[in-house]
């Protein structure tokens, strides 16, 4: 699997946790546990059927998303 298509993936988990838990977040250091509940293939524009795999841990990648779905919109402030 090729970096990119990694880090889309942990963007759109990033984004659906915040989307979940809009102001609270999911909870300090939880997005590693909390996105794999998240984890399915996806159609992204340009690069197709992306699939990460069930089985990898991983960090966001993006310490804001990291930020917006652990803490959520309180977090930012």
């Amino acid at each position: 699997m090729e970096t990119i298509h990694y880090r889309i993936i942990l963007f759109y988990e990033a984004w659906d946790v915040f989307m979940d838990h809009p102001f609270f977040g999911c909870g300090f250091m939880t997005f590693q546990e909390i996105a794999k509940e998240y984890r399915k293939p996806r159609d992204v524009p340009f690069f197709g059927n992306v699939s990460l795999g069930m089985q990898r841990d991983a960090v966001s990648h993006n310490i804001l998303m990291t930020i917006f779905a652990e803490q959520g919109a309180l977090g930012i402030v």
